[in-house]
């Protein structure tokens, strides 16, 4: 039987874990806080891509493409790498994890050559949760980790929390509980 130590304990970790997981998601764009925690996480959460609410995800989907098509026409790579950044949290969302894989990293490549370290670790920390949807938790921490690394290198507090959760949250799915509850401590402290 467990005390009433542990059942605190187990709730205050099960807390921090939904927090460190409801901020990465904001931060990454994958989700909108809502409720009492809209204005808990008003601060930490990107902002919305600014697409009509009315229109269901496949009419998302198509006219962001249609405005990626336009940038890549106009060979605004830096539209279209931001474009393509917040087409794949739509194509995240919907399950299409191969897309959303896809328009990461050209959007990626973009940032590398350009050496916008921030629009990185942002890009680096969807890889690693799109592969971490995935099962692919290796290949997860190996991106989180680079987003990790490129969020402190300038200083992006909400990146740097964002990697640490998720990095938390690909540590319990490989059933490394304590390591996940390390990752989880440095994310709300972030």
């Amino acid at each position: 039987m467990r005390s009433s130590s542990t059942k605190i304990s187990s709730s205050r970790w099960a807390r921090r874990a939904a927090v460190s997981l409801l901020l990465t998601a904001c931060a990454l764009g994958l989700a909108t806080p809502s409720g009492a925690w809209a204005k808990e996480t008003e601060a930490s959460a990107a902002p919305a891509p600014p697409v009509p609410a009315k229109l269901d995800r496949a009419a998302q989907i198509e006219q962001w493409e249609g405005l990626l098509s336009e940038a890549k026409l106009k060979n605004d790579h830096g539209a279209a790498a931001n474009l393509a950044r917040r087409l794949a949290g739509l194509h995240a969302r919907i399950g299409d994890y191969r897309q959303a894989h896809r328009l990461l990293h050209d959007a990626l490549r973009w940032y590398e050559s350009q050496d916008a370290k921030r629009a990185m670790a942002r890009t680096l920390a969807a890889l690693g949760i799109v592969c971490e949807s995935q099962g692919a938790y290796a290949e997860a921490a190996t991106f989180l980790a680079r987003a990790l690394e490129e969020a402190r290198a300038v200083d992006d507090r909400q990146a740097e929390a964002a990697s640490l959760g998720a990095l938390g949250v690909t540590q319990l799915r490989m059933g490394e509980y304590v390591g996940a509850l390390q990752y989880f401590e440095k994310a709300l402290a972030a």
